[in-house]
């Protein structure tokens, strides 16, 4: 967008853009084909709510990568015409690379698609870094997902159906774009749909030791979440008890928002 005016009639919004129209009518109907292909390939009628939202998340984590190079290119200047794509849907549908305005983006409509409802949600990333992320609704209630900080090789899905108690240590939410009246119906109230709960990956911190122990047996890896607010030292405790139990001096990983990676390669 280069720019943005009230028509004289005052209740028209004139947008300008620095995309020729014919073009941009072309990436959307490009967009919307993608849109109803990937739907049509990954859900089924069958399909829950939950399951719905899963599926898409996932599709998203698999098929995308993050456009590393748009980012440092907008944190320099006006971004360049070349990253233009990465900034939307077109980005990350099509061309399978974008950043978190275009996995929120290619996510809502995909959502939509598939009959869930959905937002685009605007904040910062640990009150900070501007980002995006988006909240659906799942049997009635409304639930976060962060698909940009769920594709992350070692520590995945930390961001998926967090309640807004624990996401908002993490998602900071621009309040300047939703009427003070509209915020509370769209709060995320609980966890009962939170990934590593629904697939019985949660522990509480004094039990966690010992699923992750038998996980580094079997895999040489181990991933399950504990409580959200895990410190350095707790982690660190864990870390040293799982070595422990596996017979080893020390083990390498790291942890977020109460997500636990281990491996015995460091």
């Amino acid at each position: 967008v280069t720019g943005a005016s009230i028509l004289g009639d005052g209740k028209t919004l004139a947008v300008s853009y620095d995309t020729e129209a014919d073009v941009i009518r072309e990436k959307q109907a490009e967009i919307a084909a993608e849109t109803e292909r990937v739907v049509s390939e990954i859900i089924t009628d069958d399909m829950s709510e939950l399951e719905k939202e899963m599926a898409i998340n996932q599709y998203l984590c698999d098929t995308a990568e993050y456009d590393t190079a748009a980012l440092e290119n907008a944190g320099e200047n006006d971004v360049d015409e070349e990253f233009n794509d990465s900034f939307t849907p077109y980005g990350v549908l099509l061309n399978k690379t974008g950043v978190c305005s275009g996995y929120a983006g290619a996510f809502k409509l995909l959502a939509e698609e598939a009959g869930l409802e959905c937002i685009v949600v605007t904040g910062y990333l640990d009150g900070e870094l501007p980002h995006t992320w988006n909240k659906v609704k799942i049997d009635g209630e409304w639930q976060i997902v962060d698909s940009t900080n769920n594709d992350n090789e070692l520590i995945f899905n930390a961001l998926l159906n967090l309640p807004d108690t624990a996401a908002d240590k993490v998602l900071v939410e621009d309040e300047r774009y939703v009427l003070d009246s509209k915020l509370d119906s769209y709060q995320a109230n609980t966890d009962e749909k939170e990934y590593y709960h629904i697939n019985n990956r949660f522990y509480e911190q004094d039990q966690i030791a010992v699923p992750l122990t038998e996980e580094l047996k079997e895999e040489g890896t181990a991933v399950l979440r504990t409580d959200y607010g895990l410190s350095d030292e707790q982690f660190t405790t864990i870390a040293q008890q799982t070595a422990e139990r596996y017979g080893a001096d020390e083990l390498g990983g790291c942890y977020w928002m109460g997500v636990i990676y281990l491996t015995d390669e460091y």
